[in-house]
């Protein structure tokens, strides 16, 4: 057996004997993007998951079940206003056109955004004032990714959890987002450059 063969599998087994020690726990920013109740049980299952797992999580929204061991709520309930048992015929007479729906969308979530952004804690954190350092921002993207501008600042990566709603999103930050067909899209896969470009604008929009 030549010396060569002999390293190898001494270095081999050694690997395999190599005791990888676990990661600590992170520090996780969420924020609910959208003040309505259905959605928040969904988040708010993926942070009690978490919590459950050690990490700490600090979360923006309108919807205050109280603070526990490793979990703190930021109430944004006057800045967001929160949409409970809201009228399913309502909802479907009124956004049911596409053309109407998207635009209300898009605009409340980004109007939503602003407001979280000037929260003064909010502003502590991405000037950097606060004690608590984080590692993750979670959100749910609502036709806007606007939390997405948080992650950027603080420089630490976005998740972007399944969202409770059939709308086309993304599991990561996506470069231009071309390669991503919406639920709007009239045409799939986009091949063509004018197949692509509306995929493109309302990430950079």
């Amino acid at each position: 057996m030549s010396s060569f063969v002999t390293v190898l599998i001494a270095f081999s087994a050694f690997s395999t004997l190599i005791q990888w020690t676990p990661v600590d726990a992170a520090n996780i920013l969420a924020v609910e993007t959208i003040p309505g109740k259905s959605h928040w049980n969904v988040m708010r299952s993926v942070l009690r998951a978490l919590t459950e797992r050690g990490h700490t999580v600090t979360v923006f929204t309108p919807f205050v079940d109280g603070d526990r061991d490793g979990y703190m709520e930021v109430d944004v309930s006057e800045q967001m206003v929160p949409v409970v048992g809201a009228n399913l015929t309502y909802l479907m007479e009124t956004f049911g056109p596409k053309r109407l729906f998207f635009s209300f969308a898009a605009n409340v979530t980004r109007a939503d955004c602003d407001k979280i952004h000037e929260h003064r804690l909010m502003a502590d954190i991405m000037n950097g004032v606060t004690e608590r350092k984080f590692e993750l921002v979670i959100t749910e993207p609502f036709m806007s990714e606007c939390v997405a501008y948080v992650a950027s600042v603080l420089s630490v990566p976005i998740m972007v959890y399944v969202v409770p709603t059939p709308i086309s999103t993304f599991l990561e930050r996506p470069l231009t987002g071309a390669q991503t067909r919406r639920s709007s899209a009239t045409c799939c896969p986009a091949e063509a450059f004018l197949e692509r470009s509306p995929s493109v604008l309302p990430t950079r929009c």
